[in-house]
């Protein structure tokens, strides 16, 4: 019963100062209400349902929000590199009405350099290291990261692989893998079985803004995915171009702040007023046998007359 218990332990602690175990040690709970979201399942992998029955039971539930969604697909539509990628991050949760925890991805960032093929895996390991550092800077877990272009079967190589376990040793963490060179959307967020050495598609569900509710039939409900290899019971209807909101733009370089705590802008000194100027004047030509008139020793004026003396 005790090899039981720990074959099968969980992977964070219960109580309401919930903490998830990591390489690097414990990550607190936050609050964050989940409402009532769209729950999606794979329909071209069905090994999670196998993989529930195993430690698959003990993995906390994948959660993205909408905005994040939306980020992933601008940031793979304006990409110019053949493969883009980057890093999934964000925040383990508590449900404060339910007592639900979960992994929530409400942070995706792109990598800036492009892949080739000579240094593709160090060009990879070196990048995400750096995108994985900035997301710690900002106070986000690293959840996993995303690549597209990989091919409509959603795998991974084996040398690929191997970098996932590397830098993404966590059970909890995943891959999320993306294609549409047919012009169809497909993707699956993925996580590692250390007993099948394998990657599996991971069930997940989406947030609506703000912890809205989803209805029970569906009705009114709005979805921002559009992989076509997974399906929801909700059965929601697809966003439309005029109702989706502005994602944010990947074609150009992100600002990104390296200190996680906010910092009182310091405003510059105000310049001291110029002082106005007063127009040069002319030069004047003088008159023929003009005589100069001065005053404090000024030429002021030009006279014919005979000079006469100022006091």
């Amino acid at each position: 019963m005790a090899a039981r218990i720990g074959f099968l332990r969980k992977i964070w602690n219960e109580g309401p100062d919930a903490r998830l175990d990591t390489n690097a040690g414990q990550v607190r709970a936050v609050w964050r209400r989940w409402g009532s979201p769209i729950r999606w399942r794979p329909t071209h992998d069905t090994y999670y349902l196998v993989a529930a029955l195993r430690t698959g039971a003990d993995l906390p539930t994948l959660g993205v929000t909408q905005t994040a969604l939306l980020e992933l697909d601008a940031a793979i539509r304006q990409s110019r590199t053949r493969m883009p990628y980057g890093i999934l991050a964000g925040q383990f949760c508590v449900c404060p009405e339910r007592g639900e925890k979960y992994l929530l991805i409400d942070d995706v960032r792109p990598a800036r350099a492009e892949l080739s093929d000579r240094n593709f895996a160090d060009g990879l390991r070196s990048e995400l290291r750096s995108l994985a550092d900035q997301a710690a800077r900002r106070g986000k877990l690293l959840i996993g990261w995303y690549i597209s272009g990989t091919g409509d079967d959603l795998r991974l190589e084996a040398e690929d692989l191997d970098l996932h376990r590397e830098m993404f040793p966590e059970a909890w963490q995943v891959v999320l893998l993306h294609d549409n060179s047919d012009g169809t959307e497909r993707a699956a967020l993925l996580r590692f079985e250390s007993m099948t050495q394998r990657l599996y598609a991971s069930p997940f569900f989406e947030m609506l803004p703000d912890g809205g509710e989803a209805k029970p039939d569906g009705g009114d409900l709005v979805t921002v995915l559009t992989w076509v290899n997974h399906r929801a019971d909700q059965n929601p209807s697809r966003r439309t171009e005029e109702q989706a909101p502005a994602a944010r733009e990947f074609s150009k370089p992100i600002p990104v702040s390296y200190d996680a705590s906010p910092v009182k802008e310091e405003l510059a000194p105000k310049a001291a007023p110029k002082r106005s100027t007063v127009p040069a004047r002319r030069p004047v030509a003088p008159p023929p046998n003009a005589r100069l008139v001065f005053i404090n020793g000024e030429i002021v004026a030009f006279s014919e007359e005979p000079r006469e003396t100022v006091r």
